[in-house]
């Protein structure tokens, strides 16, 4: 799956990955939430995934977790 591709992919487009974060799936969203180094980096992307409808509340959780980082 391309999703996965680039959500995995160390040097993935930060472009790509907020669109990601944003209109994913609950399953494209943990995905995304496994790079916790990049999510810290680039907080656009911790943004998008709070606004997305898709977004559980256990993965809501691990996002504040990292914020209190």
């Amino acid at each position: 799956m391309l999703a996965e591709r680039v959500a995995f992919h160390p040097s993935a487009p930060l472009g790509a990955l907020a669109v990601l974060a944003a209109t994913g799936s609950a399953g494209i969203i943990e995905l995304v939430l496994t790079n916790e180094e990049r999510l810290l980096v680039e907080p656009v992307l911790l943004e998008r995934l709070m606004l997305n409808p898709a977004l559980r509340t256990d993965q809501r959780g691990r996002i504040l977790e990292l914020l209190d980082r």
